[in-house]
């Protein structure tokens, strides 16, 4: 699964490592293990995995962006088919 809208730092990107680390221990704050979720599935990316937002009393997408772990997502992927 990917998120919606967003562009975040990858794990394994040379220059973004310690920005990825630090965006994905956020998430894992974000979404407790155990707790509930809503997907709102928006479409699917050209490696088959389901593009949604994702939602745990707040919009977790937003929420990663307002908190600078993520930037908007520019371009043709952007835009939901």
């Amino acid at each position: 699964m990917r998120l919606a809208c967003i562009d975040a730092p990858e794990m394994t990107q040379a220059p973004q490592a310690p920005h990825g680390a630090q965006a994905r221990s956020y998430l894992l704050s974000r979404l407790r293990l155990g707790f509930s979720v809503t997907l709102r599935p928006q479409t699917v990316d050209r490696y088959g995995r389901t593009v949604a937002e994702v939602f745990s009393g707040v919009t977790i997408n937003l929420a990663l962006m307002e908190d600078g772990m993520a930037y908007p997502l520019r371009g043709p992927a952007a835009t939901p088919t």
